[in-house]
């Protein structure tokens, strides 16, 4: 990639500030080599959070100051004051900080992450999520979420020590790497007190069908509202029919320079290259479509204004 497609991009153009610490950031390092230890940084909701710039998801949120930019404005918007939010596949808590902001005081968020040496990162974020008044209270489990109660082998494929989010209970994508026996729970058994949950995010590195055979008596109960969904294995997944048969409507999410796209299914992919591929699933589409479907940033802002 071109250095200026590298600078035109939405996180830039939308917030300046985000391009000068980036270069900053960047010629330190070209002059002290990269930074060994975590480093903190301010997300653009303004909660501090730590960071590994030699890690991927760290080092793009390091340099960028975001993760995802769809799924980031997609919870953004969705998750509203008061609401139950649900992180599934949490690594350092870098979405469910933005469940926190949203959901507000009055709500609250359920962050699951099975790895435990990430789990101790996340639970190190939280805290610091915790020192701000505006966020909901989070509770972190160690655990995997999955379509049964039980324990289960997560294991870690050789390029995880680049990229924390690969551990995988899906064996095909773990060979050759450490493993650790972690707990799993159904979302079922977990969420069985609670009586509506705004969003399920989900990013379990090919487990996603798993955890929504876990949540089926939540979906068929209508009691989750959208789940986002990382999918990359397109319109086949077998989470897309498993959802569409509970009554859910299923669309994938994508962007532009300016705003989120969402299109069928079956229509050709609106992810840009670089972007794990994410779908949503809803029932109830008219009034998340209509919330989605507003032109520009609203993650981007420089000063989070909560209803």
């Amino acid at each position: 990639m071109s250095l200026v497609k590298k600078l035109y991009q939405p996180w830039f153009l939308f917030r300046p500030r985000q391009l000068f610490q980036t270069v900053a950031r960047a010629a330190r390092e070209r002059v002290q080599g990269r930074a060994a230890t975590p480093v903190e940084i301010v997300l653009p909701w303004g909660l501090r959070m730590a960071v590994d710039p030699a890690e991927a998801i760290g080092r793009c949120v390091w340099l960028t100051g975001i993760f995802d930019l769809s799924v980031t404005e997609v919870l953004y918007r969705l998750v509203q004051p008061g609401d139950v939010a649900v992180d599934v596949g949490s690594n350092i808590g870098y979405m469910a900080s933005i469940m926190a902001i949203r959901a507000g005081p009055l709500g609250r968020v359920l962050a699951f992450e099975p790895h435990p040496l990430t789990f101790e990162r996340l639970a190190q974020n939280v805290t610091r999520f915790r020192e701000c008044p505006r966020t909901a209270p989070i509770s972190q489990l160690c655990a995997a979420c999955s379509g049964s109660d039980g324990d289960a082998e997560l294991v870690c494929p050789p390029g995880f020590p680049s990229n924390h989010g690969l551990a995988s209970l899906s064996l095909d994508r773990g060979q050759g790497g450490p493993r650790y026996r972690v707990r799993t729970a159904r979302l079922d058994t977990l969420l069985g007190e609670v009586p509506k949950v705004r969003v399920v995010k989900i990013d379990v590195e090919g487990h996603e069908f798993e955890v929504l055979h876990g949540a089926t008596e939540m979906l068929a109960t209508r009691r989750i509202r959208t789940v986002v969904y990382e999918n990359e294995e397109g319109p086949q997944h077998p989470a897309n029919a498993f959802l569409r048969d509970h009554g859910y409507s299923v669309l994938q999410i994508g962007r532009t320079m300016t705003r989120l796209v969402l299109a069928p299914v079956n229509a050709p992919p609106v992810c840009p290259p670089h972007d794990p591929p994410s779908y949503l699933a809803t029932c109830e589409p008219a009034e998340v479509l209509a919330t989605l479907s507003r032109r520009g940033w609203q993650s981007l802002r420089h000063r989070l204004r909560v209803p």
